[in-house]
């Protein structure tokens, strides 16, 4: 489908769950979920705008009737704030928070698409903009992510003459940003944890800006970190479109409509100032992530707000704050926004990447290896709430579902990550393990590269005397990787999370091959199938198919408990053509 197609389809999946008054409430909830409504305003105007004309006077309609819900609200803080965070284990409403952070931008650009297709009613929505009190009805300040949000919206008031700030407001507010948290060379944008995803999101905001006539004392920064920035996230794209996991949010739908709204407001800002090879990188890269976006369309439901197509109620994948609401329609909204700056094409339907290496040191280290259709992601310094040390991400390229993306936990114990890597165990047997991605090692020094497409990591163990060595290599034939583990005369185990069932209506099917020198594991999920060889003499394999899960749905678990001592796993990992 095309992007207007998708977007369409993506927005009507929610036409059930609009009420008489036009507020968007959650499958599961029945209530609103922090941001929804507002976000699906701005779907529905830009479809009004750019979509089939036999769709218009609908989606103006829905349009028309949810951006007044959602100004009803910011105008309005005595409210109660809608529902931030759920509980996976009974439902039950966890917290209440401000989020009206987010209703800014897509009320502001609801409202500029009003003023062209329905200008009397544009007017009424102008003067209710007029009214807000900003910041008072936000949460956050500057430099968090969330004032990124508000502040892109702020800057289409005062543009647009309805703000009682000036430039020189928008300045003041601005300065923290480059202050402390934005590296200009680095192309990002860092809190708390250094996610991937609001990196991304962060520079996607302060990128509307300039693009929406910004011209202040930082559009000289913002410019010059436009290059960098493109640089960056076509570095921390994997393969099928998706975005390396580091932190949280990574594995929600939105990150991918947020790539693609970012990169086409960056390449047509390349394009304007004769950078035409890297506006033809970002659009590549945009039809990678639609790829991935498509495939997450429920063929009988909402669009997932997650990577996967389990149903709702089912909640995998699902951070304690997403809720199908919200986070599907800030995906549709960031979707609508690359519509609106002229993006129309379908998406990818392959990858072939020259080798290349993508190291980050301190604070982040982590490490983006690309070759042809393989891409890996390395974290050498995991957060313990979202992600596992070592080898998180394997894809394939686009339109496929048997990847890794994303640790794995089980839900007996979900504080404990799980990533295709090396475990340790004191005795032969199924003896208690060691698991390398849950031992928190620290690096010393970051990723080194060995080779055109090849990493080392040295990192040493928290209070044990062990150090240990993470080696990862693709080329064409796949991924190979190995991790030792020094000191200390421990057996080895061999870990391999699955995804078993991601919600396609069938489940992946593990064969196990033993041989004298190594182990081979097939998994094949209906017409895809994947090729594991683990190295080394085994003494017994376990598949454990079930209680596992992660950001792409319900997961299984492979256990290869290899015959020499020596705590040392190597295998290598490749589509089974």
């Amino acid at each position: 489908m095309s992007a207007i197609e998708l977007l369409q389809r993506g927005i009507d999946s929610y036409a059930v769950y609009q009420d008489e008054r036009g507020e968007i409430n959650d499958p599961l909830m029945g209530q609103p979920t922090q941001y929804g409504t507002p976000y699906h305003a701005f779907g529905r105007a830009v479809l009004a705008e750019k979509g089939s004309p036999k769709n218009r006077a609908d989606n103006l309609r829905r349009s028309i009737q949810a951006v007044h819900v959602a100004l009803d609200l910011v105008s309005d803080t005595s409210r109660s704030a809608t529902v931030s965070s759920v509980s996976r284990i009974d439902g039950s409403v966890v917290a209440r928070l401000n989020h009206r952070d987010f209703f800014w931008p897509p009320i502001l650009q609801t409202f500029l698409i009003l003023k062209h297709i329905a200008p009397s009613e544009a007017a009424k929505v102008g003067e209710r903009i007029r009214a807000v009190q900003v910041p008072d009805a936000f949460r956050s300040r500057p430099p968090a992510n969330w004032a990124s949000v508000w502040l892109s919206g702020e800057w289409l008031r005062v543009r647009e003459g309805l703000s009682p700030y000036t430039m020189e407001d928008i300045d003041a507010w601005l300065a923290p940003f480059f202050e402390v948290h934005i590296s200009i060379p680095g192309g990002y944008y860092q809190e708390p944890g250094h996610p991937n995803s609001y990196d991304l999101f962060t520079r996607y905001h302060l990128t509307l800006m300039l693009v929406e006539g910004y011209d202040g004392a930082y559009k000289s920064q913002i410019e010059d970190w436009l290059l960098p920035g493109v640089r960056r996230s076509l570095a921390v794209q994997l393969s099928d479109g998706s975005l390396a996991s580091a932190y949280r949010s990574t594995g929600q739908t939105w990150t991918l409509g947020c790539q693609m709204a970012y990169l086409t407001m960056a390449a047509n800002l390349l394009s304007a100032r004769g950078e035409e090879e890297w506006a033809k990188r970002a659009r590549a890269a945009i039809r990678l992530s639609q790829a991935s976006f498509a495939l997450w369309q429920r063929p009988d439901g909402p669009y997932s707000p997650v990577q996967n197509l389990l149903p709702w109620s089912y909640r995998v994948g699902y951070e304690d704050y997403t809720a199908d609401a919200h986070y599907a329609n800030l995906a549709l909204g960031f979707l609508a926004r690359a519509v609106s700056d002229g993006y129309n094409e379908e998406p990818a339907t392959s990858c072939d990447r020259t080798p290349s290496v993508w190291v980050e040191g301190d604070p982040f280290c982590r490490a983006v290896l690309h070759n042809g259709r393989y891409t890996a992601a390395l974290n050498g310094w995991a957060d313990e709430h979202y992600d596992g040390f070592g080898l998180v991400d394997v894809t394939f390229g686009p339109g496929r579902y048997l990847q890794w993306a994303s640790s794995t936990h089980h839900l007996s114990a979900p504080e404990h990550w799980y990533n295709m890597g090396l475990a340790a165990r004191e005795a032969p047997g199924p003896e208690p393990l060691m698991v390398l991605a849950q031992l928190d090692p620290r690096p010393i020094g970051g990723y080194e590269q060995v080779g055109d497409c090849a990493v080392r990591l040295t990192s040493r163990v928290k209070g044990v005397p062990f150090r240990v060595f993470s080696d990862v290599q693709v080329d064409g034939e796949g991924v190979h990787a190995s991790e030792e583990l020094e000191g200390g005369q421990l057996y080895s185990t061999l870990l391999i999370p699955y995804l078993r069932d991601c919600g396609l209506g069938y489940e992946t099917q593990v064969t196990v091959e033993r041989q004298p020198n190594d182990t081979v594991i097939h998994l094949q999920l209906g017409e895809e199938k994947v090729r594991i060889v683990a190295e080394g003499a085994t003494e017994h394999v376990m598949v454990l198919p079930y209680g596992y899960d992660n950001r792409r749905g319900v997961c299984g678990l492979i256990r290869i408990d290899l015959q020499e001592r020596g705590a040392s796993a190597a295998w290598h990992i490749a589509v089974d053509e």
